[in-house]
């Protein structure tokens, strides 16, 4: 016969990876079922708009470089998406991440490159202009905010990781950040 354990029944330990462990606190025969539910949403509608965005650019991300050998693991834009539901773990060296204002993520920065072809056309090119410490956010439809700690040096017209700056920003009230808009290349 089946019964719930009461609630001085059992005693639940979470371990530091996030595991679980369910303790059998009653005398008696040491049998028991467990029911869980994995998730967190009961349907797929009821997914986070970007954490069901960031899964759609994934996929597409493995089907377009389906060929190539491993590269540096999720794509920025994905990983920005994911940012705000990943597990976070505060002590250690997770401290200083969490006291850097979540601005953790490390984006390439590009500038177009001035060289011009002999027609004098602009080039296309790039020229790597280092690393920056962002916090891109998806603000929907392919555009995106990123937080940047300043000095930065970054101009519309350039990129910040897969993505085409759009609009650099430089709030008075907060002297040490820059808001940089962005939006994906075609």
């Amino acid at each position: 016969m089946r019964r719930p354990l009461g609630v001085n029944d059992h005693a639940i330990d979470i371990g530091e990876g996030g595991s679980g462990l369910v303790r059998v606190t009653v005398r008696g025969p040491q049998r028991i079922a467990v029911t869980y539910r994995a998730g967190m949403a009961e349907t797929a509608a009821d997914v986070p708009a970007a954490l069901a965005q960031g899964i759609v650019r994934y996929v597409a991300h493995l089907h377009t470089y389906r060929d190539e050998v491993e590269g540096e693991g999720l794509p920025h834009p994905v990983r920005a998406a994911w940012q705000p539901y990943r597990r976070m773990r505060i002590g250690g060296c997770g401290m200083s991440r969490a006291l850097a204002g979540r601005i953790g993520t490390r984006l390439p920065l590009w500038r177009p490159d001035p060289a011009r072809d002999a027609i004098g056309s602009a080039g296309g090119g790039w020229i790597a202009a280092g690393l920056i410490w962002a916090r891109p956010i998806p603000d929907g439809g392919g555009r995106w905010r990123i937080v940047l700690r300043t000095p930065s040096a970054i101009a519309p017209g350039w990129r910040a990781g897969d993505l085409i700056v759009t609009e650099v920003i430089a709030d008075p009230a907060l002297p040490d950040r820059l808001l940089v808009r962005a939006e994906e290349r075609p």
